[in-house]
């Protein structure tokens, strides 16, 4: 993909979103164009103060490695809830997303959600933030050719959506997920680009 694609997702995307903004649209490494497994949830779980845009280049797409050094600062610095006394680098969710993208290697990982305004829970998203637009211009646009959804809410938008890729719906990756079992599951998804 080209800077002048890029250049163009960019300006295309901004449209879409807006420029500063608290929206995360996606999180990958590199060219958007170069995932071909998308990788959904419902919506983003941690706040972050850092506008998605700090992460964006037109000359090589998002800059993952800065955005997971951000999240793990800004996770660390944030006061735990009442009877908390430890706080994980990475969230449960976090933790299995990584252990995917890892298995799925070599094919490239597009992580998404259905609205891309964080909460910390589904019920404190509000509703004005109840936006598609985003998640479907991604699937317009790039046209990935897996696509797992994540949860009974991910899962349902997904089914619903026209679209050639070879859907994998499954619980949730906030619990109930073995290290084995998410392996099994990159590979699975990876596995599917050539059928």
């Amino acid at each position: 993909m080209s800077t002048s694609s890029l250049k163009q997702f960019e300006q295309n995307l901004r449209n879409v979103i807006g420029g500063a903004t608290n929206a995360r649209p996606f999180v990958c490494s590199g060219s958007p164009f170069e995932a071909s497994i998308f990788l959904v949830g419902y919506n983003p779980a941690t706040e972050m103060s850092k506008d998605f845009w700090t992460f964006w280049s037109e000359a090589r797409g998002f800059d993952k490695k800065a955005w997971i050094e951000e999240y793990i600062r800004e996770r660390q610095a944030k006061p735990l809830k009442p009877g908390k006394s430890f706080r994980p680098r990475l969230s449960p969710t976090r933790r299995n997303i990584e252990a995917f993208v890892k298995a799925a290697f070599p094919a490239a990982v597009l992580e998404t959600n259905i609205f891309a305004i964080a909460s910390e829970t589904k019920p404190e998203l509000a509703l004005a933030n109840h936006d598609t637009t985003p998640f479907r211009y991604l699937v317009s646009i790039i046209r990935p050719k897996v696509i797992v959804a994540h949860g009974k809410d991910a899962c349902e938008v997904v089914s619903r959506l026209k679209t050639d890729a070879h859907v994998i719906a499954i619980k949730h990756l906030s619990r109930g997920w073995s290290t084995e079992a998410i392996a099994r599951l990159g590979v699975e998804a990876s596995a599917a680009l050539m059928a």
